[in-house]
C-alpha cells in the first residue's frame, strides 16, 4: 500500500487523482486524492507517476517511481509545480503538424510528452520552475520522419505559445551523372538501408536528378543504386540529420 501528500506549489491539492502507470500495462492504478493526501494498493515495481485535478487534467510532472513489497504503508510526498509550458507545432509552411509527439526534458533530466492537437498545439500544466528542451517528431504514411526543436524554453505562470517548426529529418538530392559529367535522365534509383531494405526508388529527370529524399530518423547511412541499361553506379552515403537543405549524393555511371 502507498499513501501519500500532493502539494500544487505549497498548496495541498484538494482534489483529484494520482495515477501509477506500469510500462506495458493497459490498466492504471489510481489513488482518490481528498484534502490533500491519497491511498492506493501497488505491487511491487516501477511506476510512472501523474497526479490530475478532479477534472482529469494532468497537474502534475511525469516521474518514475520504484515500489518494493513491505509489510507497513509506503508514505510518500509528491509536490506539483504551478508553471506550465504552451506551444503549437507547424510545418515549413506555417500549417499545423496534428498529432505529433512532444517531448519535454528539463535542464535536470526529468521529461514528459504529449501530442499536438488538431491545431498543432501542445501544453504541459504543473511543472516545476526550469528551463525546458521540446523536442517535436512526426511521421507520414511513407514512413518519412520530421523533426523540430526549441531549446532553453522558459515554464510561467502565464507563458507565450513557443512556434516549434518542423523539417524533413533527413533529405537527399540524387544527381546521376554519366562519365562525362552529363546528367543522365530516366536512370532508375533505388536507395537502400545498410540491411538492404529498400526506402526509395525514382526516376532521374531531365537534370539527371531523382526526387528529394525524406528519410527516417533513424536512417544514418544508406545504400544508392543507380542504372541506365547496361551501365551502373553504387555507392554508401552518409546523411547529415536535420541538414538545413537536402544534400546532394552523386552518382556516376560506368
Amino acid at each position: 500500500m502507498v499513501t501519500g501528500r500532493v502539494h500544487l506549489g505549497q498548496t495541498p491539492l484538494a482534489n483529484g487523482f494520482v495515477v501509477f502507470q506500469t510500462c506495458g500495462q493497459s490498466m492504471p492504478h489510481v489513488g482518490v486524492i481528498q484534502g490533500g493526501r491519497f491511498v492506493v494498493r501497488l505491487l511491487p515495481g516501477r511506476y510512472s507517476v501523474g497526479v490530475q485535478d478532479a477534472d482529469r487534467w494532468p497537474v502534475g510532472f511525469t516521474r518514475q517511481m520504484r515500489f518494493e513489497l513491505r509489510e507497513e504503508p509506503l508514505d510518500v510526498d509528491l509536490e506539483c509545480g504551478v508553471e506550465q509550458v504552451r506551444g503549437r507545432a507547424v510545418d515549413q509552411d506555417g500549417r499545423a503538424v496534428i498529432g505529433a509527439s512532444v517531448n519535454l526534458r528539463s535542464i535536470d533530466g526529468r521529461g514528459n510528452a504529449t501530442m499536438s492537437d488538431a491545431d498543432g498545439s501542445f501544453c504541459f500544466l504543473g511543472l516545476p520552475a526550469s528551463r525546458y528542451e521540446i523536442r517535436v517528431e512526426s511521421a507520414i504514411e511513407s514512413g518519412a520522419s520530421f523533426l523540430g526543436e526549441c531549446k532553453d524554453v522558459v515554464a510561467s505562470t502565464n507563458p507565450d505559445a513557443v512556434i516549434v517548426r518542423t523539417k524533413p529529418a533527413a533529405t537527399l538530392s540524387v544527381l546521376v551523372l554519366d562519365e562525362n559529367r552529363r546528367p543522365v535522365a530516366g536512370a532508375n534509383v533505388v536507395a537502400s538501408d545498410e540491411s538492404g531494405k529498400t526506402l526509395f526508388v525514382a526516376l532521374s529527370n531531365n537534370g539527371g536528378r531523382a526526387s528529394v529524399l525524406s528519410l527516417p530518423a533513424s536512417v544514418r547511412s544508406l545504400w544508392l543504386t543507380a542504372t541506365a541499361g547496361e551501365l551502373m553506379a553504387k555507392r554508401l552515403f552518409r546523411l547529415g540529420v536535420g541538414a538545413p537543405d537536402p544534400e546532394v549524393a552523386e552518382l556516376v555511371l560506368r
